[in-house]
């Protein structure tokens, strides 16, 4: 997988964060943490599903798209906090992370197949798989919230141009 992923090109953006018009990027609402396994006990106790995001936070822009248009919202903020644990497993390539968080996002990284960025996978609190999101195809935050409730729906689209490939220094940074 690593090397796969050391192998993708890089469609990273200088500068900091920021929306594709150049405005500031928005923050995300709601609880969302990097310690996994801290999730997985909060969503067995509360009996909630666990949403993680795959996402590189200083340089891929279709994640600040999804940032922007959906984790930022109040209705996307509503709707998680009585259905998931929200888990952000980032890959930055100018922020350095702590060793034990860049190990940890490495390994879900490799045991969830992912290759591009954005990418949303939806497990239970057993940590089951139900549903796999690749890239942001431009939801709002209706859209998105309405194929969290139908996890069928829950794919990328062939050849889809909002899949940003992880680049190397995000894969291998500590």
């Amino acid at each position: 997988m690593f090397l796969s992923a050391l192998l993708l090109a890089s469609c990273s953006k200088g500068g900091s964060p920021a929306s594709a018009d150049g405005s500031a990027h928005a923050e995300r609402l709601g609880v969302w943490t990097e310690d996994y396994a801290a999730a997985v006990k909060q969503a067995k106790a509360e009996k909630k599903k666990i949403l993680l995001d795959f996402t590189g936070s200083d340089w891929c822009e279709n994640c600040w798209r999804l940032d922007d248009g959906v984790f930022s919202k109040p209705a996307f903020a509503d709707f998680a906090k009585t259905h998931y644990v929200l888990v952000t497993l980032d890959f930055p390539v100018k922020r350095k992370m702590p060793d034990n968080v860049s190990s940890q996002n490495a390994a879900l990284m490799d045991k969830f197949k992912v290759q591009g960025l954005p990418s949303i996978v939806v497990l239970d609190a057993d940590e089951n798989q139900l549903a796999f999101m690749l890239g942001y195809r431009g939801e709002d935050t209706a859209k998105f919230i309405d194929e969290l409730e139908h996890p069928t729906a829950l794919t990328a689209p062939p050849g889809s141009a909002a899949i940003t490939p992880v680049p190397p220094a995000a894969t291998v940074s500590k």
